[in-house]
């Protein structure tokens, strides 16, 4: 099971985030933070996934939107775009 998963379980988000008004389920958490990435990185390319070290499809897929947002920045700063 995934530590995050657990933890939740556990410890509430609310604790830790106050706006947070959801339950302690997995998906009302990861909607939650999801969210706030979005509105913390509104100039930015958006990519979210949500994955365990365990899943190698996924972690494949995140390495790849991870290079695609790298290069995307540097051929906008090198004033190519």
């Amino acid at each position: 099971m995934d530590i995050f998963e657990e933890k939740i379980k556990l410890i509430s988000v609310k604790k830790y985030f106050k706006e947070y008004e959801g339950g302690n389920d997995l998906k009302s958490c990861k909607n939650f933070f999801k969210n706030l990435l979005l509105k913390k990185t509104k100039r930015l390319m958006k990519y979210v996934f949500f994955t365990t070290n365990t899943d190698s499809k996924l972690s494949r897929k995140l390495i790849a939107s991870i290079d695609d947002i790298l290069c995307g920045v540097a051929i906008k700063d090198a004033g190519l775009i």
